[in-house]
């Protein structure tokens, strides 16, 4: 299933981003996948999860230390707990006083021009704030590469319902497409293009997905919501803030002019 899953990511990747242009191109997690290989911008970064571990990460003794009216609300709470009724899948905010090992990445803000999540926002402790570094560093009009594992699948089905884990993300961390769209929306991103794949059941023998190639074809027709995988292709936009009140107009005013008298030249 690994290898299915990273042909069909390398082959969405190469066909998608073979057109980005800019100057650096960064990949979060899944070093075993390069990604950008297709790629044409010359300064390319691929991190590791061991560098992504400890980005957001807070210190447990000083948050339960830390009284809850001490704490900030993150950007767009209120949002979050309109759009979902369970409390589990609202993120939690931060105590002021907490001492963060590494808080944020390593870039300039608005200095990257492509980002590439291969299933960093599943694996992640704290996903929301990923992403809320991947809008700070990503430049105007940047590229945002999201690839996820949909836990509405097949694949989901048995990984929870096995009494052996088929997948290393458990179903609980798993981010669906909608909540990951209602991120991005948040965040002022522009979704342009996605889709979901690998429909066949959770098996691990290559001859065995190999006969059940026939329900990923027929996938996207008959069963769209079912893929294992999907990926969201979103570019960053910046909303420019408009003020509302009454719009004064003023008439314009003709001017006077000497009317115009025909005469008549008279012939001698």
């Amino acid at each position: 299933m690994g290898e299915l899953a990273c042909n069909w990511m390398q082959a969405r990747a190469d066909d998608l981003l073979v057109n980005v242009f800019g100057y650096t191109a960064l990949q979060l997690g899944l070093a075993s996948c390069d990604l950008l290989r297709n790629n044409r911008i010359r300064n390319k970064v691929i991190l590791t999860q061991d560098d992504l571990v400890h980005i957001g990460t807070r210190d447990l003794a000083t948050d339960a230390d830390t009284a809850p009216e001490q704490r900030s609300d993150l950007p767009f709470q209120k949002e979050l707990e309109e759009l979902y009724h369970d409390e589990s899948d609202i993120p939690q905010p931060f105590a002021k006083e907490q001492q963060f090992t590494s808080q944020y990445l390593n870039y300039d803000n608005e200095s990257v021009d492509l980002v590439i999540l291969p299933f960093t926002l599943d694996w992640h402790d704290n996903p929301h704030h990923i992403l809320r570094e991947v809008d700070r560093i990503l430049v105007h009009e940047g590229r945002l590469l999201i690839f996820g594992l949909n836990p509405y699948s097949l694949w989901g089905l048995r990984n929870k319902l096995s009494r052996f884990p088929y997948l290393p993300i458990p179903n609980k961390k798993q981010i669906s497409l909608q909540k990951t769209k209602d991120w991005l929306q948040l965040l002022s991103f522009e979704i342009d293009r996605g889709q979901l794949a690998c429909y066949e059941p959770a098996f691990m023998n290559q001859k065995r997905l190999a006969q059940f190639s026939f329900m990923n074809k027929a996938g996207n027709r008959w069963w769209p919501f079912a893929g294992a995988i999907f990926y969201l292709s979103a570019i960053k936009r910046h909303i420019n803030p408009s003020f509302v009140g009454p719009v004064t107009r003023k008439k314009k005013t003709n001017a006077f002019r000497p009317a115009t008298v025909v005469t008549k030249n008279k012939m001698n």
